[in-house]
């Protein structure tokens, strides 16, 4: 599928909540969201007409900078565009807390060079609320929570921003191009997919909303191009698992059951493929050792192909926990809660994928991102045992990893 342009780069809202170390929102949703996104997504990936070359990794680990005097700022959440890869950054008087914040977003050229700070910033917020959304095309917004009800829009990347108000809107037919999707758990949206005008700051419901019957509550959307997938918690006990596929942004909708309940799940994702298929990934907490056991799952290809039904993939041999599956060309990507990658490859094996080694620390991916220039984007946990805000960065999809000081 060539040229996603619209959905904030394939958002996606979780079930319930994530590893404590790598715990960010992404939406407006209190739950803690996976980056992804992030999906994220971000997972509208391999559509790239100009792909950015790729940078030189590094044949020696970095010598870690010394530790920068006053607050040390934290990294909220990440994104991958086109032509940029982005990190939005909050300086809080409360580090602790997260409370009392002032963010600024960074980026990076995917052709090269070092993270630098954009020229504004928002001020005073509610810390990690703040939410990135970053389009194929480098179109970027961050949204305050919705209490702030502020919203900043660019349309290069990050250089220059307009500032508005979020306030609700007229129904609106299909995703335009440039929007970006929600889950509508703000206030103002009534529970409802909704859809975000940057440019304006409206709040608009898609016009016809998935249907499921008697439906608990749609836990988490994906997108990638045309291509919109909900998944929801259905049945009388709010326990059974549904999904649904738009084609056409949003116009219209097509059920399909998904074998399976959400007995015990402790997060229950639905990520696109990168095309118009999809993955649906259970996670369970059964185990005292473990919050995320790798439990099930689910593949479908394209939803409009004869006989498309959902199928179980669960790898034999696979790692003991799963929180995050990002697409690419040499495979699925899906990381740990204690931050490692896998590889799930096209004959259904798995393969654990390297860490990296910064000034003798081996340091593990983390939270995974990925965008249509083709960029992996990794925040390891335990950022407090770090000299400075630091990312890792893979050209090859994970197969190596550079890392990256902000700041």
């Amino acid at each position: 599928m060539s040229g996603p342009d619209l959905l904030g780069g394939g958002d996606r809202r979780p079930a319930r909540g994530l590893p404590g170390s790598g715990r960010r929102r992404r939406g407006w949703t209190v739950a803690g969201t996976v980056l992804v996104a992030a999906a994220a997504a971000v997972l509208a990936v391999r559509s790239n007409p100009e792909p950015a070359p790729a940078a030189t990794l590094p044949t020696s680990a970095p010598t870690p900078a010394p530790a920068p005097t006053g607050p040390r700022p934290v990294i909220v959440t990440t994104a991958v565009g086109t032509r940029w890869a982005y990190a939005l950054l909050a300086s809080c008087s409360d580090p602790d807390q997260l409370v009392d914040c002032t963010t600024r977003l960074h980026r990076r050229s995917l052709g090269g060079g070092g993270w630098a700070p954009v020229e504004w910033s928002t001020p005073r917020t509610s810390g990690i609320a703040a939410q990135l959304h970053v389009t194929p095309d480098d179109q970027v917004t961050v949204v305050d929570e919705p209490t702030a009800g502020q919203v900043y829009a660019s349309t290069d990347g990050g250089r220059t921003v307009q500032v508005h108000r979020l306030r609700p809107g007229p129904p609106v037919a299909a995703v335009p191009p440039g929007g970006v999707l929600d889950l509508g758990s703000c206030e103002m949206c009534s529970g409802r997919l909704t859809v975000l005008d940057p440019a304006t700051g409206r709040l608009r419901p898609l016009a016809r909303q998935p249907a499921f019957g008697r439906t608990t509550s749609i836990r988490w959307l994906a997108t990638s191009g045309d291509v919109v997938w909900v998944l929801a918690e259905s049945g009388e006990t709010g326990r059974d698992l549904a999904t649904a596929v738009s084609l056409d942004r949003g116009r219209t909708w097509r059920a399909l059951p998904l074998p399976g309940t959400a007995a015990s799940a402790e997060v229950i994702q639905i990520f696109t493929d990168g095309g118009r298929g999809a993955y649906v990934l259970i996670s369970r907490d059964a185990r005292p050792d473990r919050r995320h056991e790798f439990t099930e799952l689910w593949r479908i290809g394209d939803p409009a192909a004869p006989g498309a039904a959902w199928r179980r993939v669960t790898p034999a041999r696979r790692p003991p926990t799963a929180v995050i599956l990002v697409p690419g060309q040499r495979g699925v990507l899906i990381g740990t809660e204690d931050g490692e990658a896998w590889r799930l490859l096209a004959d259904g094996t798995m393969r654990p994928l390297p860490g990296v080694d910064y000034g003798g620390v081996p340091i593990k991916p983390g939270i995974v991102v990925s965008g249509p220039g083709g960029a992996f984007l990794g925040l390891p946990a335990l950022q407090s045992d770090l000299s400075r805000p630091t990312l890792v960065v893979s050209f090859d999809e994970g197969e190596s990893w550079r890392v990256e000081e902000i700041g």
